[in-house]
Order: C-alpha cells, then sequence, then structure tokens
C-alpha cells in the first residue's frame, strides 16, 4: 500500500476533529438511518480516528460490535486509543485495510457506514461492492460524500474561483463527484428503499478553511500547469483576505448522503 499522506487530501486526526463540528448534522442522520440497535452489528469504513465508531459503541451497546477500517495506520492506532480510553474497547475494533479488499466475512454487518471517504478513493465501485458483500440481507447501507463540482467560493475573482474549484475537483480528489453518483451506484447495486438527502456545509473562517482544505497545494497546482497566473493568485488572496477582514468570506460544498438497504433473500422453495 501506498503512504495515505502522500495524495492531496490527507487531512490529520487533529484536523478531522475540527472538521467533525461542521458535520454534526450530517453525522446525526448517517446515524438514525444506519438504525443501530443495541447487539447489533456495525461498521464504518474510513473511521479515521474513531469519531464515529465511539457514537456508535453507544448505541449498539456491551452486547454489539464495532468495527472501523481505516486505509492509514497512524488513525486505526489513534482509533483504537480513544476507544481504550472510553472503556469500549471490549466492543469496538479498528482494523488497518483498504476499502476495496475489506478482511470481513459476507453477511455480517447490520449496518454499514461510509462517509467523505469515496471521493478519496481510486476504485470507488470496488469499494461499495464490498460495503454491499459485508452488510446483511435487510441491513442498511449508508454513504455520504461531497460534490465537490458544488464547491464555491464568494469573490470577486470569479474566473480564478471557478478554475480553482474545477481543478479541486478534477485533479485533487480522486473522485471529486462522488456524491452526485451514489443513488445511481447504490441502485444498480439493487439496494431497496433509497433515500436521498442533501447536507450543504460551509464556512465563514478564511484561514481555517485555508489550514484544511489544502489551498496551497491546490494554488501550487493552479500555477505549475499554468491555469491561472501569479499576477491572478495575489488578486485572489487579497480579495479573500480582505473578506475575511471584513468579516463577509462565505464558501460552501453539498454532501449527498444516499441509504439504503440490502435486499432480503428470497425463500427457499422445494421442488416436492
Amino acid at each position: 500500500m501506498s503512504d495515505p499522506k502522500q495524495y492531496a487530501g490527507y487531512i490529520d486526526a487533529e484536523h478531522l476533529d475540527v472538521i467533525a463540528g461542521g458535520v454534526a448534522e450530517l453525522k446525526r442522520r448517517i446515524l438514525l438511518w444506519m438504525e443501530a440497535g443495541p447487539g447489533q452489528r456495525v461498521l464504518d469504513v474510513g473511521c479515521g480516528p474513531g469519531i464515529d465508531t465511539l457514537a456508535l459503541a453507544e448505541r449498539v451497546g456491551p452486547t454489539g460490535e464495532v468495527v472501523g477500517v481505516d486505509y492509514d495506520e497512524e488513525m486505526v492506532a489513534e482509533a483504537e486509543r480513544r476507544a481504550a480510553q472510553a472503556g469500549v474497547a471490549a466492543r469496538v475494533r479498528h482494523l488497518h485495510a483498504d476499502a476495496t479488499a475489506l478482511p470481513l466475512p459476507d453477511d455480517h454487518f447490520d449496518a454499514c457506514r461510509c462517509e467523505r471517504v469515496l471521493q478519496h478513493v481510486r476504485d470507488p465501485e470496488a469499494a461499495l461492492d464490498e460495503l454491499v458483500r459485508v452488510t446483511r440481507p435487510g441491513g442498511w447501507i449508508v454513504v455520504a460524500d461531497p460534490d465537490q463540482g458544488t464547491a464555491s467560493i464568494d469573490t470577486a475573482e470569479v474566473e480564478v474561483e471557478r478554475t480553482l474549484m474545477r481543478l479541486r475537483a478534477e485533479a485533487i480528489f480522486h473522485n471529486g463527484f462522488s456524491g452526485r453518483r451514489l443513488l445511481g451506484q447504490l441502485h444498480r447495486r439493487g439496494l431497496q428503499e433509497l433515500a436521498v438527502e442533501l447536507h450543504p456545509l460551509r464556512s465563514t473562517d478564511y484561514p481555517m478553511l485555508r489550514r484544511l482544505d489544502f489551498f496551497e497545494r491546490l494554488e501550487q497546482a493552479a500555477l505549475a500547469t499554468g491555469a491561472i497566473s501569479g499576477e491572478q493568485l495575489q488578486r485572489w488572496h487579497h480579495d479573500l483576505e480582505r473578506a475575511h477582514e471584513e468579516r463577509r468570506f462565505f464558501a460552501t460544498v453539498t454532501v449527498v448522503m444516499v441509504a439504503g438497504r440490502k435486499p432480503s433473500r428470497a425463500p427457499a422453495t422445494g421442488s416436492g
């Protein structure tokens, strides 16, 4: 496996903790759709430092099972540390694994979640196949991902903004338009009772967004390819810094959440 920190979208555990506050309502809705309850087995693919596995541990109780999977070994270690600290290690475990090849049995989990992960995955179809495989018949699968094509920032430098946002969606992320594709992907896999929700995310904190959203790498990529000039970049910086000083900076992106139930197996019929 390659080092996950080498791809442009990598965010460390501390930053994921910060972001979690801004997506609290999305997380609440995912938890609701999972219908996780006492004694159930649940899975979080792309678990990061265990923010959601700890929440799931409360839902399933001491007789349940929570499994978190992440591509980053350091995230898995941090998630294990937090589970031990919370006193739930007996029912929560975190695995270092690839979302496209889960080391888990077929038809095992009552509900699975995958939040803001597929945008970073080179083969999202394989990852979704794995989610379906490990979910029991009748179990819920809930997937949420941004549509980076909806990302926008209010600025007078409209041409620069559109150039950067398009580059961000098409080159920074492996699967930047993931959100808009989820409904079709789950439909093609035969999931039933499909439901779709849109969750707009917003930011009014320019310095924070620069730190969390890898602006520097995006801008340098645009300069390197000639998509924007140094003069345009200076104007862009000046405009956003002024918006921040005047307390009117605004950026937004839409997250698409799709929930569906894996079909129950048809009852066996005797031949006579």
